[in-house]
C-alpha cells in the first residue's frame, strides 16, 4: 500500500499560523494589549498582514486563540489529576505544584479574559464550558466531583461546590504566589491537597 503524501500546503499553513500564534502571544505578554496591532503581529511573525487577516479576523479573535490554548493546557492537567492511579496527599500536592507552576507561567494575561469578554460577548460561554469539562473529566474518578445521578436542585447545589472547588483552586493559586501579603502559597497547596483527597474519596 502506498503511503499517503504530506499535504505540503497544509503543513505551510499550520507553521504560519503557529508563527503568527508565537509573535503574538510574546507581544500580548510583554505589552499594554492596546498598543499591539495586527500589523506589528505580522511583522513579529515575518508574514504580510493580508497573511494574519487570512487567519484571524481581528486582534480579539487572536487573542482568544491564545486564551484558549492556555485553557487547554490547562485542560491536560486536570486530565492528568484524574488519571493518578492512586491518589494521595503527596501525589495530589505534586500534581498541585504543576498546576501552580502553569498558572504562573500564563498569570500576566489573565485580566485580559474580562477584554475579550467585552469584545466578543458571543463567546463568554468558553469560560464555563471549560469548567463544565473539568468537572465532567473529574466526576469519572473524583466522586465529590460526580454530578451523576443527580437531579433538581440536588445537581445544582453539588454543581455550585464543583465550582467552587474550582475558583478557590485558581485564585489561590494565582494570588497567593503574586499578591504581596498574601497567606503562605506552600501551606495553601498543602491545604487544597487535603479537599481534593476528601474529594476523592468522597466526601462533600
Amino acid at each position: 500500500m502506498t503511503a499517503k503524501k504530506p499535504n505540503l500546503r497544509q503543513a505551510q499553513k499550520q507553521l504560519t499560523l503557529t508563527l503568527i500564534c508565537q509573535a503574538a502571544r510574546e507581544m500580548i505578554y510583554s505589552q499594554p494589549y492596546d498598543s499591539i496591532t495586527m500589523e506589528q503581529i505580522a511583522s513579529a511573525a515575518g508574514v504580510s498582514r493580508a497573511t494574519v487577516y487570512l487567519h484571524f479576523a481581528n486582534k480579539n479573535e487572536l487573542l482568544l486563540k491564545i486564551l484558549s490554548e492556555n485553557m487547554e493546557e490547562q485542560m491536560e492537567l486536570y486530565v492528568e489529576l484524574a488519571e493518578i492511579e492512586s491518589p494521595n496527599l503527596d501525589s495530589i500536592r505534586a500534581w498541585l505544584q504543576r498546576y501552580r507552576e502553569l498558572m504562573d507561567k500564563h498569570h500576566s494575561v489573565r485580566h485580559l479574559f474580562s477584554i475579550l469578554f467585552m469584545q466578543l460577548p458571543d463567546r463568554k460561554d468558553f469560560v464555563s464550558n471549560h469548567r463544565e469539562r473539568v468537572i465532567e473529566i473529574l466526576g469519572e474518578r473524583f466522586p465529590g466531583f460526580s454530578l451523576k445521578g443527580l437531579k433538581g436542585k440536588s445537581r445544582e447545589r453539588k454543581r455550585i461546590k464543583c465550582y467552587l472547588m474550582l475558583f478557590e483552586l485558581e485564585h489561590a493559586v494565582i494570588n497567593f504566589s503574586i499578591v504581596p501579603g498574601m497567606p503562605d502559597i506552600d501551606i495553601a497547596l498543602d491545604l487544597l491537597a487535603e479537599e481534593l483527597l476528601q474529594l476523592y474519596q468522597g466526601d462533600n
